[in-house]
């Protein structure tokens, strides 16, 4: 007998279902009244281009669209980062980078596809500069979860991050000041070298982003926990592709807890890493214990999506 948590897991109705309310959020939260078009289409893209991620590389061992609607549903818990349209970027960036740098996978010839994957990656380090810090974990995953990693490669990824550097660089240095490009070399070098008073950077985080971090958090590491003593049941390239979520995941929280003031662009970045381990786990559990945790966080995404709707800046 199926409980819930599997009839909901395995529907096809879940995702359009879920996709329908979350316009319904974003049209609540003033997407019409604000024009916030161009942000609505990048986070349409970014859930089309992560169901293509899913179903590539087979991330699930059912049919089921959770890595999708978790997504949507934690994306949807943080809805006031709806008007950013360099967040929206930086996501739809992120997952298009997964999904080139996936097919690489024990591929040492692959460096048409690592290009394209780290100039995706440098498109959105564009709109983060810190994301750059990550570049040598890139290449130690590239070596250990895609066992793809050559000096070929490595040139490819260097010169794909590059790229969207050499186009927008030199744009910038002759037409400046040129303010619709959001972009400055020296504040964006000066961004990746800067770190705030973490006292002062945490006291600008207010409860509803307390609470968000909290969430996601508990149901990774809960998801995490329950991958990794069941990961036999899984092929060994998913179980490679799983760890490469973990790591990014975990160093998403570890980046955001020491980097607090960036929590506009990292806990997006969470929000990417952390629902294919969640998806995975919603998906394939299928216990009483479970389907009251997924019940449970059912209610308290809902609660949260309800107090940042209402109450979207509510301070300590």
């Amino acid at each position: 007998m199926k409980r819930i948590q599997n009839e909901i897991a395995e529907s096809g109705l879940t995702l359009p279902v879920v996709a329908a309310l979350a316009a319904i959020l974003w049209i609540a939260k003033g997407g019409i009244a604000h024009q916030w078009w161009p942000q609505l289409a990048c986070f349409a893209l970014t859930v089309y281009l992560i169901v293509e991620l899913s179903n590539s590389n087979a991330l699930l061992r059912i049919r089921s669209r959770m890595v999708s609607t978790v997504f949507i549903v934690l994306s949807c818990t943080a809805s006031f980062l709806f008007h950013s349209i360099a967040g929206n970027v930086l996501q739809l960036c992120l997952v298009a980078s997964l999904l080139f740098w996936f097919q690489s996978y024990q591929d040492d010839k692959a460096a048409g596809k690592v290009y394209y994957a780290f100039l995706f990656y440098g498109i959105a380090s564009l709109c983060h500069a810190q994301l750059l810090w990550l570049l040598p974990v890139l290449w130690v995953l590239m070596g250990t979860q895609l066992q793809a990693l050559n000096g070929r490669l490595l040139l490819a990824s260097l010169l794909g991050v590059a790229t969207p550097y050499w186009i927008v660089v030199p744009v910038v240095l002759i037409f400046d000041p040129w303010p619709q490009l959001g972009f400055q070399p020296e504040a964006h070098v000066q961004a990746l070298l800067s770190f705030m008073n973490l006292t002062e950077a945490y006291a600008t985080w207010t409860v509803n982003r307390v609470a968000v971090v909290a969430f996601v958090t508990v149901l990774l590491g809960m998801s995490i926990f329950h991958f990794w003593t069941n990961s036999f049941e899984d092929k060994i390239r998913i179980r490679l592709l799983y760890g490469l979520f973990t790591v990014m995941s975990l160093l998403s929280i570890i980046a955001l807890l020491l980097q607090p003031q960036h929590y506009d662009m990292l806990i997006r970045m969470v929000f990417i890493y952390s629902s294919p381990l969640i998806g995975h786990y919603f998906a394939l559990t299928s216990g009483k214990t479970t389907n009251y945790v997924f019940l449970t966080a059912c209610g308290l995404a809902l609660a949260l999506i309800i107090f940042n709707l209402w109450m979207p800046s509510l301070n300590f």
